[in-house]
């Protein structure tokens, strides 16, 4: 059984690499795929008839290799280097409705996709119901809004 095993060393290596490429289809995090790699400079060498120990030592060394220098510049390539807003932060420059009127005294609601918002306008104007408005800032969850510019 173990002669089999050593004969056909390539195999497992192949199968090893098809199987992380399939774990890494459903992670998308290129992490997986580093053994991968591993594991296709393992099947390389198995089938130059190099000794199991060198495969195996080989197969860590490039699944590192590629964790280390390849993870990172792929992570960036395709998360891209520009972070993006996210909850409330991500709501500034957006436009909204009022839905409540909205004044310097006493602020109001607006409405963005179908959320409503306290908002407040530094403007001495009153922004009326219907009025579209947008988002310049935000403190804690009060927006403060302008009209649009026609």
């Amino acid at each position: 059984m173990m002669d089999f095993i050593m004969a056909h060393l390539g195999l497992l290596w192949l199968a090893l690499a098809v199987i992380c490429l399939i774990v890494e289809l459903s992670s998308g995090d290129f992490f997986v795929i580093c053994f991968a790699i591993g594991a296709l400079v393992a099947v390389a060498l198995s089938y130059l008839d190099q000794p199991f120990g060198l495969q195996l030592f080989l197969f860590a060394l490039c699944s590192v290799a590629c964790i280390l220098f390849l993870r990172p510049s792929l992570c960036k390539w395709l998360h891209g280097k520009k972070e993006k807003a996210s909850n409330a932060d991500a709501l500034i420059g957006r436009h909204a409705v009022v839905i409540e009127t909205v004044s310097p005294e006493k602020g109001g609601y607006v409405k963005i996709d179908g959320d409503e918002w306290p908002a407040v306008c530094l403007d001495a104007d009153r922004l009326e119901k219907g009025t579209q408005v947008i988002v310049e800032a935000r403190e804690s969850i009060v927006l403060t809004v302008k009209p649009l510019s026609k």
